[in-house]
């Protein structure tokens, strides 16, 4: 169903213990949804660019400094880095001399932000685009989604004892474009919750039934209620969980 200024929605349904029981209602994850390093050190600039793309559907990331730049990079590489230039020890060139030179991370697009108009320099230096202070919303975000690999869909927070689903996910056509997390308990996948923007949670089979449906209902109440959750406790879940996968993982990566 579609509703102004919310996008199209949609309901996944799964077959839990023989009998029909949807997934909650969400957005559709878009080709333009993607994890995006803001790297800055002026705290109100960090705030209204992720304000303006979280509005978007991105995930948002930040780092106040080069270094703490440069090592969430590391840890997890973004879709896109929104680089500031003038910050102290380390200012945007010497991060973007340092993104360039990583074989990792050379291929990250970079945008480059400054009061100062060195858009020639910037480019001359390997940021993709280079905007000039104070940015406008829309100058922002047309320039993350030029930038936004077509390819990128979002991170998948896998729950499960075991492998099977990891190897149905790994199969499925469009999994290239997601990136996968596995946790093999619930309190490993409470802890998982903080630590990035997730686009999809798949259940698999578990132990722990009632940690299960406690952190299933927590998911359903809290910031996660408008991401998918697709369920397939028993074998015969699974066989409708990998067409259904299939289906969802290429849509949203096309």
């Amino acid at each position: 169903e579609s509703r102004e200024g919310e996008g199209s929605r949609f309901l996944l349904k799964l077959p839990v213990n023989g009998e029909q029981s949807s997934a909650m209602q969400a957005a559709v994850v878009g080709e333009e949804l993607a994890d995006v390093l803001v790297i800055d050190d002026d705290s109100n600039t960090q705030e209204i660019v992720r304000r303006h793309l979280q509005r978007e559907g991105y995930g948002v990331r930040l780092a106040s400094s080069g270094a703490d730049g440069l090592a969430q990079a590391r840890q997890q590489r973004p879709d896109l880095i929104v680089l500031d230039v003038m910050m102290p020890v380390m200012d945007g060139w010497q991060v973007l001399h340092a993104l360039r030179s990583d074989a990792e991370l050379s291929s990250v697009p970079v945008l480059m932000q400054s009061m100062l108009n060195e858009r020639d320099l910037g480019l001359l230096l390997g940021a993709n685009e280079y905007l000039v202070k104070p940015v406008e919303r829309d100058e922002l975000t047309a320039a993350v989604r030029e930038l936004i690999p077509a390819g990128a869909a979002g991170n998948l927070m896998l729950l499960e004892q075991g492998g099977v689903l990891a190897k149905v996910i790994a199969k499925s056509p469009g999994a290239q474009y997601w990136r996968v997390y596995q946790a093999e308990s619930v309190e490993q996948a409470r802890s998982m919750l903080a630590e990035r923007p997730w686009q999809l949670f798949v259940v698999g089979p578990h132990a722990d039934e009632q940690g299960v449906g406690e952190f299933l209902s927590e998911l359903r109440g809290g910031q996660w209620r408008s991401v998918p959750i697709m369920l397939a406790r028993t074998e015969e879940d699974t066989s409708v969980l990998e067409q259904q996968l299939a289906l969802y993982l290429r849509r949203a990566g096309q």
